[in-house]
């Protein structure tokens, strides 16, 4: 198939699960999505930090969830900067 049909595709496919508030998908920004959807577990891991793979293997042995915590945390610590630079600025 045409490699351009086969990139709209894909944008149609990602671009809806990422963003379905959109009504055009442009491959250029779901392009990223589809080499990381290719790229097999041992792939994705060498772009992981060690700490992280440790958390995770932490997290699996002992059936913890310290790196959704962790995630949780990160996302409310970005919030509040995010609102105190908002409240400094106004």
């Amino acid at each position: 198939m045409n490699k351009y049909y086969m990139q709209s595709l894909t944008s149609i496919e990602l671009g809806y699960v990422v963003n379905k508030k959109e009504l055009v998908y442009n491959y250029e920004d779901y392009a990223i999505y589809e080499m990381l959807r290719n790229f097999t577990t041992e792939e994705l891991n060498k772009f992981c930090h060690p700490s992280i793979l440790k958390l995770v293997e932490y997290d699996s042995s002992n059936k913890t969830e310290f790196l959704n915590t962790l995630y949780v945390y990160l996302e409310n610590s970005k919030k509040n900067y995010q609102y105190s630079n908002c409240s400094k600025n106004s």
